[in-house]
């Protein structure tokens, strides 16, 4: 023995380098061990303080139709449960272009998984929203910003944008990962709580339950994962009840949706039917419409074009007037030329009584004639004025036919006039003629070439009075037409 010893030593002392080394190793593994040891279960109670006081859930129910009210009393129910509460949740885009990350927004719950902020406050109405602080430090967002959140299925929550209230930590995240998504590269960058009143859902994507005992319980212990086996067998137990009950109540608003629809598709069927009807009277109203509108554009084109046709013969007729005029102003000249000529005659009158009585009642006969002329012209002229008053009426469509017919009427009122002055020229040179009897024996062959021309002229008056009077007739006619 005391050899085995001394030869020790001796080994030692030939390597002490070596023996040091082997030393410092063995008491390097040896308080890693130890430390290992001792952290184990202060992690463990550190980790359990940590979730009691945020009350962490000790079990979470998700459904594939969702959860609904029911099903979180049914849930209450259960032996062992101390509390249950439902809540919302959806994955979202968050960002633009490459910059796009995914966020997970929850909810805030009441009585479960209490997030704390390090920053700010916790959302207390609707608009707010609070962020994962490695999100916010990582994105650079702080309290006061602004976020645009982007949804893969319109209508679960109500608004896009929100206003950053609080930035901290939730006792569901308290490792790095965040969790796996179907949006985007897949990866969960961060999470957000909003107030559930963000949320436009009748159904809770995912219930958190609380057992009684857990709190007394230490996390990770054997004891704690045995109380959540036994209540979460008691879960899973009414499972395919609950999951029968969401199914048949999906299947029946189906269906009361598909019986709705049917009606609204029956309803909308006779509407269409009925709509139908409508728009092919609605054609056939058209088209009638349509016809009338065409043909009241030819009326009203035939009547434009009988209308030019008059306005053309009123001033044919005001130009045959005007030569008219000028042919009786020719013969008034030609008349005081045979005055001039018959008071240098005046021995030759004596010879011409015989004559100048039957030029008398010739004059006589065209008195009566230019009379009767006058008479028709008065008639003309009132019912001239009537038309002017039916024109009147329409004057908003036809102004230019109105003032031409003003215009025709003058004319007719100076022809009457000059009329009625060579009917008192033609007067004066009877008393003269009766004053010169004796006189107009000689000048019977002029007396004749007068008289001669006197007629030309009453007959030229007589066709200008018929060409006024037809210019008069197709002007009323074309404003009959137009005025029906």
């Amino acid at each position: 023995m005391k050899a085995l010893h001394k030869d020790f030593w001796m080994e030692i002392r030939k390597s002490k380098a070596r023996f040091i080394s082997i030393f410092l190793i063995v008491a390097l593994g040896v308080a890693f061990f130890s430390g290992i040891q001792a952290a184990s279960p202060d992690m463990r109670f550190s980790g359990d303080a940590y979730y009691d006081e945020a009350l962490l859930m000790d079990l979470k129910v998700v459904g594939t139709l969702g959860l609904t009210e029911d099903d979180v009393e049914a849930l209450k129910k259960i032996e062992g449960v101390e509390s249950a509460e439902g809540a919302y949740g959806t994955d979202v885009i968050c960002g633009e272009g490459e910059d796009q990350k995914v966020l997970h927004v929850e909810s805030l719950n009441k009585s479960v998984n209490q997030i704390k902020a390090k920053k700010g406050k916790i959302p207390k109405k609707k608009g707010e929203i609070f962020l994962d602080r490695e999100y916010a430090l990582a994105r650079g967002y702080e309290v006061g910003d602004s976020i645009k959140l982007k949804q893969e299925e319109e209508g679960l929550l109500l608004e896009e944008n929100y206003t950053v209230c609080g930035i901290g930590t939730s006792p569901l995240y308290i490792s790095f990962n965040r969790g796996n998504t179907t949006l985007g590269s897949g990866e969960i960058s961060g999470f957000a709580y909003v107030t559930p009143e963000n949320f436009d859902q009748e159904v809770y994507t995912q219930i958190y339950l609380r057992f009684h005992g857990s709190e007394d319980l230490t996390s990770y212990t054997d004891a704690y994962d045995n109380l959540i086996e036994k209540v979460q067998s008691t879960v899973e137990g009414i499972e395919k009840e609950r999951c029968e009950i969401r199914y048949n109540d999906v299947k029946e608003e189906a269906e009361d949706a598909l019986k709705e629809a049917e009606k609204e598709l029956k309803d909308g069927e006779k509407e269409l039917k009925d709509g139908k009807k409508e728009l092919k009277d609605g054609e056939k109203e058209f088209a009638d419409a349509k016809k009338e509108v065409e043909d009241g554009k030819k009326e009203l084109a035939d009547g434009k074009k009988k209308i030019s046709d008059g306005q053309e013969q009123l001033e044919t007729a005001k130009n045959q007037a005007a030569d008219g005029q000028s042919q009786l102003n020719a013969a008034k000249e030609k008349i005081s030329a045979g005055w001039t000529e018959f008071y240098a005659n005046q021995d030759k009158v004596d010879a011409g009584q015989e004559e100048l009585f039957a030029a008398k009642e010739e004059l006589a006969k065209g008195k009566e004639t230019i009379a009767e002329g006058k008479k028709l012209l008065e008639e003309q002229k009132k019912n001239l004025e009537d038309k002017q008053k039916e024109i009147e009426a329409g004057k908003a469509a036809i102004p230019a036919a109105r003032e031409e017919l003003n215009t025709q009427k003058q004319m007719c009122e100076e022809g009457l006039k000059a009329v009625e002055a060579g009917e008192a020229e033609l007067s004066k040179g009877e008393a003269a003629l009766f004053g010169l009897k004796e006189q107009l024996s000689g000048l019977t062959s002029q007396y004749d070439s007068l008289h001669t021309e006197l007629e030309n002229v009453q007959a030229q008056l007589s066709t200008v009075r018929s060409q006024y009077e037809e210019a008069v007739n197709s002007g009323t006619a074309a404003e009959e037409e137009l005025n029906a």
